[in-house]
């Protein structure tokens, strides 16, 4: 009776094994292609992607976060709400913090490892210059969200290495309220904000907003000549309908900081207002534009592009090994001058005019280099001698 089995023998083995080492595509074509999906993350965060599809840690803060902290910029409020952060202020201004994150640093001070890329509404505000941030352009009151991104990502540009710090301001959108806060401290500190926002309907389809925001702060500061003051100013106007929007910007900031450094211990242990060099002047000016627009092509799809022109002067002058000293008027006005103690004998002996008091402000008539000049020339004329 025949038999259902098959018995293969050695040689019918052999042509097996032989017939799938010769065509190993057979087996391999049958598993299923692995999907990978990339998600790049443009600097404005204009995309909508969520933090949690995000393949990087995401500090995330609202305006509502920043007013209920109290800080006095950014960089002291990352430093109070974002773990990894901490600063510290070689400059001695509180306004010129170094911000410490995942090793690398963004501060105004060049020479440091710079590695945090700082972008506001998709522009990058690091400097040409060494990649240094200025936190007194960064104005605080005027920010409406803020990420912090930890790691390293090509998609922000050159020298991201730590991490990127993406600000994005308030527009009459998301913020259509006017609000003024005042705010007042130790050593003559002064901070005023005074923002406003509105939004209107320009027919069914779209819309226009406003929003201003102007902010101040003043101090005289803890330490001897250390006085500094900030200004910023934002404007924009934006509009948008259900797939497209449209925005324009101009910010002007304006500041004329001072911070002297360190000291060492033995001076601070006599004088806690002491300093061990001045002045240290950092003089910042801006002037930024920036257009941003975006247009939804499907439900899936979206394009927008960010232009800017950014030019920001900054004139320095630091006081360690110089000689020239610093002469402060009444009334707040400085000069340069030279450093000439014979000079200054002269004067005090044959004129009776102690240069060292009108440089301390001391001589409320006297508030200017060409009224300094003058009262000179006419006591030389008093006592005979030519000026």
């Amino acid at each position: 009776m025949p038999s259902g089995k098959t018995i293969a023998t050695p040689q019918a083995l052999a042509l097996a094994i032989s017939t799938v080492l010769l065509h190993p595509n057979t087996l391999l074509a049958a598993e299923p292609p692995q999907e990978i999906a990339v998600i790049g993350v443009a600097p404005g965060a204009t995309t909508g992607q969520q933090a949690l599809r995000m393949p990087f840690a995401v500090k995330s803060s609202s305006f509502a976060d920043l007013e209920s902290q109290q800080s006095l910029d950014l960089s002291d409020y990352l430093n109070t709400r974002s773990a990894g952060v901490n600063i510290n202020s070689a400059q001695g201004n509180p306004l010129q913090a170094d911000l410490q994150f995942r090793g690398f640093t963004a501060s105004p001070l060049l020479g440091l490892p710079q590695g945090i890329a700082v972008y506001q509404d998709g522009v990058r505000i690091n400097e040409p210059l060494g990649d240094a941030v200025n936190w007194d352009l960064l104005p605080e009151s005027a920010i409406y969200s803020m990420d912090l991104i930890s790691g390293a990502n090509p998609v922000f540009g050159l020298n991201t290495l730590g991490g990127a710090l993406v600000l994005r301001t308030k527009d009459g959108f998301n913020f259509p309220h006017t609000q003024v806060e005042a705010l007042t401290g130790s050593w003559g500190r002064q901070t005023l904000s005074v923002e406003s926002g509105h939004a209107l309907s320009l027919n069914a389809d779209s819309e226009l907003a406003w929003y201003l925001n102007a902010s101040l702060f003043d101090e005289e500061g803890w330490c001897q000549l250390s006085d500094s003051e900030s200004s910023n100013v934002l404007a924009r106007l934006d509009w948008r309908s259900a797939a497209s929007s449209l925005g324009l910007s101009y910010q002007h900031g304006d500041s004329d900081l001072i911070g002297n450094g360190a000291l060492p211990i033995g001076m601070l242990a006599l004088d806690r207002s002491a300093i061990f060099t001045a002045p240290d002047i950092t003089d910042n000016n801006l002037k930024a534009w920036t257009l941003h627009g975006s247009h939804q092509l499907s439900p899936g799809l979206q394009i927008s592009g960010t232009a800017f022109l950014r030019e920001n002067h900054t004139h320095s002058f630091n006081g360690d090994g110089s000689e020239f000293e610093l002469c402060e008027y009444a009334g707040g006005a400085r000069a340069l001058f030279e450093e000439a103690d014979d000079l200054e004998d002269a004067l005090e002996s044959q004129l009776g005019i102690e240069l060292d008091d009108i440089c301390a402000g001391e001589d409320p008539s006297i508030t200017s280099t060409a009224l300094l000049k003058a009262y000179i020339a006419q006591a030389a004329l008093a006592a005979g001698l030519d000026a």
